[in-house]
């Protein structure tokens, strides 16, 4: 595929304005994302004809690798609707967001609220809930590196001080609320057992709390109490405050087993600066 350029004159020297013949840009990216649209003016053969075959193929290709893209970021949702019907998910897609990064791990970002708005998908709000979670887990995955909170960390806190414990959340973390069984929807995508998943509603409000305490994304199911206790210090109020509000859901809250999994999974980066502060005058 050429573009057509500027031709050479008797003594080699370019005659501007002769000969050129430069695509709009902007027709040829909507060409090059619609393949209902013309070959735009200007792509050639080497022998200056016009290449509409080099074009398609050429389409083909950004076409191929924008499909690829959003198939790595939500495999769960390809599963779920089957390669041709995501092909076409995809291809609707791109066609009204087109790519504004060269780094591909970026795009899809809008997926999810495409998803919610594409109207073949009306009758599966589930796959919103899961389309959201699996943009969470990649975020997750390329979020900025940082250390995280361990046991040595709290042992130097006072006990008479431990509830009044903020803490930094870590870059990676996340919380996803779901009126459906996210999180078997979610493992569900790595599964070829021929396990069943149900589509329907869940009895309660599912949670899942994404993480990446090292190099591996953590995904772990939390039941109503938990979520509330996550979402209460993931935003900055104390350990007191989010244990209280924890037990208002559910008197028989496991407050030990709700810290361990804070440190296991690498929720929280450090203490909060006020609580350091506290530390050195003690």
């Amino acid at each position: 595929m050429h573009i057509k350029s500027m031709g050479n004159d008797s003594n080699n020297h370019m005659r501007y304005g002769e000969n050129l013949e430069i695509p709009d840009i902007q027709a040829f990216a909507n060409a090059l994302l619609d393949p209902d649209k013309e070959t735009p003016a200007g792509i050639t053969d080497p022998d200056g004809k016009p290449a509409p075959k080099r074009f398609s193929v050429y389409r083909n290709n950004v076409a191929l690798s924008l499909r690829e893209a959003l198939e790595q970021t939500y495999p769960g949702i390809r599963k779920i609707v089957g390669e041709e019907n995501f092909n076409i998910l995809a291809s609707c897609y791109f066609t009204v967001h087109p790519p504004v990064s060269p780094m591909m791990q970026a795009y899809g970002d809008l997926f999810p609220q495409f998803v919610k708005n594409f109207e073949p998908l009306r009758y599966s709000p589930f796959l919103v809930d899961l389309a959201c979670l699996e943009k969470v887990w990649i975020d997750a995955y390329h979020a900025s590196d940082k250390a995280i909170l361990d046991a040595a960390d709290l042992s130097g806190i006072e006990a008479e001080n431990l509830m009044e414990t903020r803490f930094v959340t870590h870059p990676a973390v996340a919380i996803i609320e779901s009126h459906y069984h996210l999180f078997d929807l979610f493992s569900h995508r790595a599964e070829d057992d021929g396990t069943a998943v149900s589509y329907e509603m869940a009895e309660f409000v599912q949670a899942v709390l994404v993480t990446r305490p090292y190099l591996k994304v953590q995904v772990n199911k939390l039941d109503h109490a938990a979520s509330v206790f996550f979402t209460m210090v993931i935003n900055g109020c104390t350990l007191g405050e989010s244990v209280e509000k924890a037990m208002k859901q559910d008197t028989g809250f496991d407050v030990a087993g709700a810290i361990a999994l804070m440190l296991s999974s690498g929720t929280m980066s450090s203490l909060s600066n006020s609580n350091k502060q506290q530390q050195k005058k003690q």
